[in-house]
């Protein structure tokens, strides 16, 4: 199934034409993903059946490509790739480094793209191939500005220290000046934004945006506090053996490790001080991501400079078959050449919007009946209340055309849409327990809720399996 992140960013394509659709306010403020929409495309039209596979294998391979380039780049011995490679895709590690979880958060999002050519950038930057950085860096760009904007410093401590001629700055500002302008046309906002700006960082985003409190850390936020602390610990460790080792490539990277690791304690006391602002919804604290990606080079760097040949061979082989193992791309290919790979994706020719995608692997069966249902009796002059939503009811929108109005995972990429987000979430819930229209008596209203919510029946039940029922409002 497709990840609650996907949803959010690859129903965009497949969402319903009408102002009913959750995804309103995406043309407006979406712009800033408009080369990740046509990758998407790129790979729908091409593979249409196995999309996602090919996709995961793509992305997989330019992970492990830019893995090389940076052992190369620092002088990593190269026998302790799949090492490195069976701790990146790790669980312990995919969570950490934006969000990269083959399993459960999906790897069709743009900031999986940004990151990947991000560290083609720096490598590039350490060999002093300027032009070829600069090249990944614009990429980088427009498939996710933000983790630019947030490096800006880290840039410019690069380029003062290896006096780097200024010139290549102003070609990569040449470079990304279409594409700013571009996003300053579509997310120029009102004047009054600090309402909008509050219901974007505190009531829907606050796991990322919003770790203090009237100056107290909230209790959500513990679990990274010790992250933060464990991370100041391990970034002193690694230091220290960095620079014991003398190596011309482990100093760069201490220094390194010292540059972020001071940008993220300066981004948490702004977070601190100032909690709601515009720069707070670059999500600042995520800098730690491309601090961690370094912490682990740096212990590979430890590793290659400490140990002999021989266990380093040893390390290769140890791990080569764990890696086999766990990895989801050989898991997937094992599938397909078993014949029990089943489609994950069918694209289905529509005459009046191209094509619509359908995510149908391991969906159970009552799902696949809710969609079929809705598919043959409902349609784009519907609209779909989703009482209960999760990781397979707020794709319905997506998968079968009908609006679903608003959800709580969809909030609108511009804040000048985000107080009708809010606004709708309550007309939504006004209409859900009144079970009256007082929207639009124009459009028919289906409420979709779980079968076990018996007591709350809003008008007739049109459908019901062992876990969804669907009323008609009256």
């Amino acid at each position: 199934m497709l990840s609650p992140n996907e949803v959010m960013y690859m129903g965009n394509l497949f969402k319903s034409l009408t102002s009913y659709s959750a995804y309103f306010g995406y043309d407006n403020g979406f712009g800033q993903y408009y080369l990740y929409e046509n990758f998407l495309k790129f790979f729908i039209n091409i593979f249409p059946n196995y999309f996602y596979l090919v996709l995961n294998i793509f992305i997989a391979s330019l992970y492990i490509l830019s893995f090389v380039k940076f052992f190369k780049a620092f002088d990593i011995n190269i026998y302790l790739l799949p090492l490195f490679s069976l701790w990146f895709f790790s669980e312990k590690f995919y969570k950490k480094f934006g969000g990269l979880n083959w399993t459960e958060e999906g790897i069709a999002e743009p900031r999986q793209l940004g990151w990947v050519f991000l560290i083609f950038s720096i490598a590039y930057f350490y060999e002093k191939k300027y032009y070829l950085s600069i090249f990944y860096l614009t990429i980088t760009s427009y498939f996710y500005f933000v983790v630019i904007l947030l490096l800006i410093p880290l840039f410019l401590f690069l380029l003062i220290r290896f006096k780097v001629h200024f010139k290549y700055l102003t070609v990569y500002s040449i470079l990304v000046s279409p594409y700013l302008l571009f996003l300053y046309s579509e997310n120029a906002t009102s004047n009054s934004i600090s309402e909008s700006l509050k219901i974007y960082i505190v009531e829907r985003h606050p796991h990322h945006l919003y770790p203090f409190e009237n100056g107290v850390l909230r209790r959500e936020w513990y679990p990274s506090l010790e992250i933060y602390i464990s991370l100041l610990l391990f970034c002193f460790l690694i230091t220290i053996f960095l620079r014991l080792i003398k190596n011309p490539n482990t100093v760069e990277l201490s220094y390194l490790i010292y540059f972020l690791l001071a940008l993220l304690s300066i981004y948490l006391v702004f977070t601190y001080f100032f909690p709601i602002n515009r720069f707070i919804l670059l999500m600042p604290i995520r800098i730690y991501n491309i601090l961690y990606f370094i912490l682990l080079i740096s212990f590979f760097s430890i590793l290659s400079s400490s140990l002999n040949k021989v266990l380093v061979n040893l390390i290769l082989f140890g791990t080569l078959v764990p890696l086999l193992f766990v990895s989801p791309l050989l898991i997937d290919a094992k599938n397909f050449l078993t014949g029990n790979y089943v489609s994950e994706v069918q694209v289905l020719s529509d005459e009046d919007r191209g094509v619509r995608l359908l995510k149908l692997n391991s969906i159970n069966t009552d799902h696949s009946e809710l969609i079929n249902f809705i598919k043959s009796s409902l349609d784009e002059n519907d609209v779909l209340l989703i009482k209960d939503e999760n990781y397979l009811t707020i794709s319905l929108e997506m998968t079968t055309g009908v609006n679903a109005y608003v959800l709580e995972k969809i909030i609108p990429k511009s804040l000048d849409n985000v107080k009708e987000w809010k606004n709708r979430k309550f007309k939504k819930l006004e209409l859900i327990n009144e079970c009256r229209n007082s929207i639009d008596l124009n459009m028919d209203f289906f409420i979709l809720s779980r079968n076990i919510d018996s007591d709350d029946e809003c008008g007739s039940i049109v459908f019901t399996n062992e876990t969804y029922k669907l009323s008609k409002l009256k």
